[in-house]
């Protein structure tokens, strides 16, 4: 079967050395620092040999002190003019496309491997837009950047499937509901005691929702290779409301359902389809077509008959359902001469 994928790869620039601020703002349009870092630099210097990543329980990537890099000292940053404001301890993204895209990397040289967690959870903190993916990336093959893919195929999940949201809690209030929570044995204490930015007013009122939520998110719900990831993104923003991602990290375990996080569980794992980006035929490649044209449907039919080249048609499905396009009949005769159809979207979004 043939498949036909495009990556950009993002060009790598000089790196910019900004002053001291609290607060950064970066409009789609400006020679960003984030951009300028991106893929093919680090901001601290890893030895050509590193140790060997041992097991822990849990991995810290990125709590954004550093408006340039993660905390494992590697890139964080946006793509397709995602405009960012950084605070000492926040990322708040202004999305205006599905596609625009912000990550934040495990390593850049090598292949960064997760096994060591494999049964373990992403778990992310952030406020506001719940209607964005999580994706994990994995490295190409031989791990190295400057060989395409890169990044290499990843594979995303809905956050919105696994949001935990959590209640602030008064210690003055008697919460018959915090008490059964403490039965289930091992607990977090409420996400806004964690963080140490409890707003809550007096009164002996029921505990109020946060703001901000969890995600936890099995790393087995990742169908990449995880002796290979490269990063971690957030994208397919459906919604223009800004989100503010606060921490980024993988835990071993996830609170037990109580009232203080809405009875939380982990969703099952939906079916997911394979990304694949290159031929597994040797000594092939794949020729795959687009957004189907129909005043040109009739020459591109004559081009292949002419040079006997079979190849992949990825069709809108409003096309198809338009019978002034001809294209079901059009795309019929192909299946009949060897080509393939493969599906393009329902109504090509972004």
């Amino acid at each position: 079967m043939r498949y036909s994928l495009s990556l950009v790869a993002p060009a790598l620039a000089l790196t910019l050395i900004l002053p001291t601020a609290t607060s950064l703002v970066f409009g789609p349009y400006e020679q960003r620092p984030y951009e300028q870092q991106h893929w093919f630099e680090t901001r601290q210097d890893k030895s050509q040999d590193p140790a060997p990543v041992k097991p822990a329980s849990s991995l810290i990537i990125d709590t954004f002190r550093n408006p340039l890099h993660n905390d494992l000292g590697f890139w964080h940053g946006t793509g397709e003019n995602l405009t960012l404001q950084h605070e000492p301890g926040s990322m708040r993204l202004f999305p205006t496309d599905p596609d625009q895209n912000f990550h934040t990397q495990f390593d850049v040289r090598d292949c960064f491997s997760l096994l060591p967690w494999k049964d373990q959870f992403l778990h992310v903190v952030f406020e506001g837009n719940e209607e964005f993916t999580v994706s994990l990336n994995e490295h190409n093959a031989e791990c190295n950047p400057a060989r395409s893919p890169f990044p290499g195929v990843p594979d995303s999940v809905q956050a919105s499937r696994y949001i935990m949201r959590t209640r602030s809690w008064d210690p003055d209030h008697d919460d018959n509901d915090w008490d059964e929570s403490l039965k289930h044995g091992k607990q977090r204490l409420p996400l806004k005691h964690r963080f140490r930015n409890d707003t809550r007013g007096g009164g002996r009122q029921r505990p109020a929702w946060s703001k901000r939520s969890e995600l936890f998110i099995p790393l087995s719900h990742f169908r990449i290779d995880h002796k290979r990831v490269v990063s971690v993104s957030f994208t397919g923003f459906y919604t223009r409301e800004p989100i503010t991602l606060y921490r980024v990290e993988i835990v071993p375990d996830v609170p037990s359902p109580a009232a203080w996080n809405g009875y939380f569980t982990i969703p099952e794992n939906l079916p997911t389809g394979q990304l694949i980006l290159r031929c597994s035929r040797p000594n092939s490649f794949a020729f795959g077509i687009d957004d189907g044209q129909p005043q040109y449907a009739q020459q591109v039919m004559r081009i292949l008959d002419e040079e006997d080249v079979r190849v992949t048609f990825f069709a809108v499905a409003t096309g198809l359902r338009d019978r002034s396009t001809n294209f079901t009949r059009f795309y019929g005769e192909m299946l009949k001469k060897g080509h393939q159809v493969a599906l393009h979207s329902n109504t090509h979004p972004k």
